[in-house]
């Protein structure tokens, strides 16, 4: 069956999240970069007023980027168009698979609910407004495909969201706990790196007194590798990745057993509660730190 296509909702919540993070995370990695190239300009003994403008130019560019990052904070366009996102394609799910609470008999109803609780969702999330409003609002909000596997026999229904929900998500929680996990021991031995050449240097330097080492950027490198560590949560994310897969394989055998209309929409709303759960501790980990 063709896959299904979501409400135009989703597709610009979907796209203002990958733009907002994309639009942080090269904020702090501009902020660092900045900040490791000072770093390396104090190894310069030079008085040239040149040298010495785009030295003050680099602190300068530096705070104007922490400054511009904490007046915008797109951390939090990032986070509030994920939620936003999530929130329409778990509705979309339920109202394409026929459950609750868009599981009315009548199509008519069960369209009206759901375009209504779509335009509820939306105003209680004006504060990412400005985010949308640069995206393609064109598409439909209730697409052709969604009435169709609405349309479906409940055995079409059911085999449709255990290969592309339920085997699609755990295929992606899976990976991504990986991904996270490789991720986290990359960075650490990176950063565990950076403090064994900083202790080298400074040995090197108690030793050769009159020798300059270049101490200032590792300093800065092992501090912005502990930053973007602290920022990306590798291992919590691994570790909530990984138990969310097996959540969703538990969760499998509830789609599968269910043999009528009235234990499918159950089984759906429990398994969707997994990934909203999941979603939910998601926003309350990035923000944690806030």
């Amino acid at each position: 069956m063709t896959e299904i296509e979501f409400p135009a909702l989703f597709v610009t919540a979907d796209a203002a999240s990958n733009q907002q993070q994309c639009y942080y995370l090269n904020l702090v990695r501009g902020e660092y970069g900045l900040l490791f190239f000072a770093a390396c300009l104090t190894l310069v003994e030079s008085e040239n007023p040149v040298f010495l403008a785009i030295y003050a130019f680099t602190f300068v560019a530096s705070l104007v980027i922490l400054a511009w990052r904490a007046h915008l904070r797109p951390e939090q366009g990032w986070y509030k168009s994920r939620a936003l996102a999530e929130s329409v394609k778990t509705l979309s799910w339920r109202y394409a698979m026929r459950a609750h609470p868009f599981n009315d008999a009548e199509t008519a109803v069960a369209t009206k609910d759901f375009r209504d609780t779509l335009a509820s969702l939306l105003r209680s999330n004006k504060q990412v407004g400005e985010h949308l409003a640069r995206l393609d609002a064109t598409r439909p909000q209730i697409t052709t495909t969604m009435s169709a596997m609405r349309n479906s026999a409940l055995s079409d229904r059911k085999a449709y969201y255990l290969a592309s929900r339920i085997t699609d998500q755990k295929e992606w929680y899976s990976r991504k706990a990986k991904v996270n996990s490789l991720a986290a021991k990359r960075w650490q031995w990176i950063g565990a790196g950076c403090y064994i050449v900083g202790v080298m240097l400074v040995l090197l330097h108690v030793k050769f007194v009159n020798v300059t080492f270049p101490v200032e950027p590792i300093i800065v490198m092992a501090s912005a590798v502990l930053g973007w560590m602290q920022i990306k949560k590798f291992n919590e994310l691994a570790s909530a990745y990984a138990l969310t897969a097996h959540e969703i394989g538990l969760a499998e055998t509830v789609i599968t057993d269910a043999e009528t209309e009235q234990d499918f929409s159950k089984a759906i709303n429990e398994v969707e509660l997994v990934f909203s759960r999941e979603h939910t501790q998601w926003i309350a980990r990035q923000t944690a730190g806030e």
